[in-house]
Formats: structure tokens, C-alpha cells, sequence
């Protein structure tokens, strides 16, 4: 990885603060070239850790209390470079890299918006929109999640990682999985490696997935559905494009509601309707327009939610 798309990441990373963001743009950039992906997330992963530290930064750096894009870009140039960059890097790295220091640690996102987590041991979670996650236990193998997030958890056979989401439980040693996990559904998508799903009841069998197969669990319906899915598209939404293949509409609408920032239900005639397609999650307030055309669907204003109702009602 050279200077220049270092440049280019943190560039773009300052950009997309700002409410005109070029999510094409940014999107084209990274598929041009895997080290693009990898140069991004680095520094998405350092602007969050140096947030999380911000206050025992302040003894080396002023405070910037600016957190616009132009704010952003400047302490980027301020902490570009040289030997003050690396004393940054050490400074925030030394107490993620001991997991038996580290204190249960809370994260949270708005509406359309995403967070990079760097766990001690080298794993990553990109947290999504409108969601919660909690990291604790002395190995930051204890994780609870509301809402959605992707996983990339680097294989450790004397660690085995446990997400808890809608009141089960995610067990891996190792692999790239997606989540999604709203009251009453939970949604796992395995891009690589193998997790097992256990329900609360711990003397029913947990269900194992592999690589490219999903598992939908519906609780108002009492039905666990597995498919097989494409891998590259498992966690799609972190490159702005959510893709479903014969997907149940209540997952897809519970994507849509942590980008819209508000909750969205779908009529009972409609439960069992599945949609494939491609859906762009640059703009939260299109995305409901869009799949109301593409499914001949009417979105109806009740109070603080909306409901899908079948057109022309």
C-alpha cells in the first residue's frame, strides 16, 4: 500500500462527512483495487480508535472540537506523517492490543450511518446503520448486537467468539460472517468459515452454517429458513449497495428502516412476499419510493412508522 491511496482514503474518509458525499464516487474507488478497500478501512479504523481516546489525546494534541468534514481534514493534516502520526498509532494501539485490560466498550449509530470496531486480537466489526453493539469479556469475545453489523473474526482456536442478537446465540473461532438482528427476526449470512446458531433453549441442537448460507429466523412465525446466498454479496451494504435474492420482504424492510431512521411494517397479506433485486443505500429516504416501484407497494404514514400495504389501497 503506497502514500498515494493512503491520501486517497483519508481524503474520501473526510468526505463522506459532509451531507453532499459522492457515494458513486467513493463507491467506484472501491472496487477499482483491493488495496483501496484495505487503505480505507485502516484509517476508518484509527479516526474511531482516536475518538474513543480523544480525551487522553488532548494531552498531546489540541482539541478539535470541529467534526465536519473540513474539521476532520484538518486534523488528518495535522496528524499526517512523521514521527507524531506513529506515537498516535502506538499511543492508541498498546491498551487495544491487551484484551485483559480492555473495559466492556459501548458503540452506537444513527440513521444511514456506519462505524469501523478494531477488537484487540485484529478483528473487525463494521457496525451499521441505526444499531448497538457491546464488547466485553477479558478476551473481547463477548458481543451483544442490536440492529446489524458485519464480522471479519480472525481464526483463534483458544478463543471462540459468541454474538448474543435476538435472544440467540453466534458461536465462531474464525470467519466473515453478516447479522442483522431486529425484534423478532434474525437474519446470518456466512461469507466465510462456519458459525452455529443456538436458540436460548441450550438443550435444543444449534444450527450450523457454512460458507454462501443464510439463516432467516422468523419468531411471530416460529420458522427458521436456511439458503444459500452468493458470498460477495454478504455484507454488500458496506459498499452502499444492499442485494437480495429471493430474500423474505420483512429482512428487507428491516434493513430499510435502520437507513430511513424510523420503523417500517409490513401488512400481514404481505409477510410471505420474498424480493430479488439490488437497492442503492446511498439516499435512506429513496430507498422505500424504490421498493414500493419495484414491488408495486404503497408506503401509508401511521404516527412515527410507516406501513406497506399492497398498491392502490
Amino acid at each position: 500500500m503506497n502514500d498515494r491511496i493512503e491520501d486517497q482514503a483519508w481524503q474520501w474518509h473526510c468526505a463522506l462527512q459532509g451531507d453532499d458525499a459522492d457515494w458513486d464516487g467513493f463507491t467506484a474507488w472501491l472496487e477499482a483495487d483491493p488495496a483501496h478497500r484495505a487503505a480505507y478501512d485502516e484509517v476508518a479504523l484509527l479516526d474511531d480508535a482516536l475518538d474513543d481516546q480523544r480525551a487522553r489525546l488532548d494531552v498531546i494534541v489540541p482539541s478539535d472540537d470541529d467534526t465536519s468534514a473540513a474539521g476532520k481534514g484538518r486534523r488528518w493534516a495535522l496528524w499526517a506523517g512523521g514521527a507524531v502520526a506513529a506515537a498516535l498509532a502506538l499511543f492508541v494501539a498498546l491498551p487495544m492490543l491487551e484484551p485483559g485490560n480492555v473495559a466492556p466498550q459501548d458503540y452506537r449509530t444513527a440513521a444511514g450511518q456506519t462505524r469501523e470496531i478494531a477488537l484487540g486480537d485484529g478483528s473487525r466489526i463494521t457496525l451499521g446503520p441505526s444499531s448497538h453493539l457491546t464488547v466485553a469479556g477479558s478476551l473481547q469475545d463477548k458481543i451483544a448486537l442490536e440492529g446489524g453489523a458485519w464480522f471479519d473474526i480472525r481464526h483463534d482456536p483458544d478463543r471462540k467468539l459468541t454474538v448474543t442478537a435476538s435472544g440467540r446465540q453466534i458461536t465462531d473461532i474464525g470467519t466473515q460472517f453478516d447479522v442483522v438482528a431486529v425484534p423478532g427476526y434474525l437474519h446470518v449470512a456466512v461469507a466465510e468459515g462456519q458459525v452455529a446458531v443456538q436458540s436460548s433453549d441450550q438443550d435444543t441442537k444449534p444450527i450450523q452454517l457454512s460458507a454462501g448460507h443464510s439463516l432467516s429466523i422468523d419468531a411471530q412465525a416460529s420458522a427458521a429458513t436456511v439458503r444459500q446466498v452468493e458470498p460477495q454479496d454478504i455484507g454488500s451494504w458496506r459498499a452502499g449497495r444492499l442485494v437480495y435474492n429471493d430474500a423474505p420482504l420483512l429482512l428487507v424492510v428491516a434493513d430499510i428502516s435502520r437507513y430511513v431512521g424510523r420503523q417500517i411494517i409490513v401488512s400481514p397479506d404481505l409477510a410471505s412476499r420474498r424480493f430479488s433485486g439490488v437497492l442503492a443505500a446511498e439516499d435512506g429516504a429513496k430507498l422505500v419510493d424504490e421498493l414500493d416501484d419495484l414491488m408495486g407497494l404503497e408506503a401509508q404514514v401511521e404516527g412515527d412508522h410507516l406501513r406497506l400495504v399492497a398498491g392502490g389501497r
